[in-house]
């Protein structure tokens, strides 16, 4: 049997330490989906939602998923807002 070279050892190493690294700020997918619409009702009233909901900034930045969600809700809302007239 071949012995893990010592090159392939200290890549695994790494990976795994970049797999099992977690913050205890983080929060899962779902937890920034439940938050994704105060996120969003923040940024639209120009508050900053970083400042409030820091988490979900944070795991937006790493979720590509998440933060395809919250851009596709971001879409949404805007065109909502072109075919919506005024109200009055």
């Amino acid at each position: 049997m071949n012995e893990p070279s010592s090159k392939n050892t200290q890549r695994f190493t790494a990976i795994m330490k970049v797999i099992f690294q977690v913050s205890m700020d983080e929060i899962a997918c779902g937890d920034c989906f439940d938050a994704l619409d105060r996120y969003v009702e923040m940024l639209r009233d120009g508050k900053d939602p970083g400042e409030v909901l820091p988490h979900v900034k944070a795991h937006l930045g790493i979720c590509s998923g998440c933060d395809e969600e919250f851009r596709a809700l971001i879409a949404i809302l805007e065109a909502m807002d072109v075919t919506q007239p005024p109200d009055g």
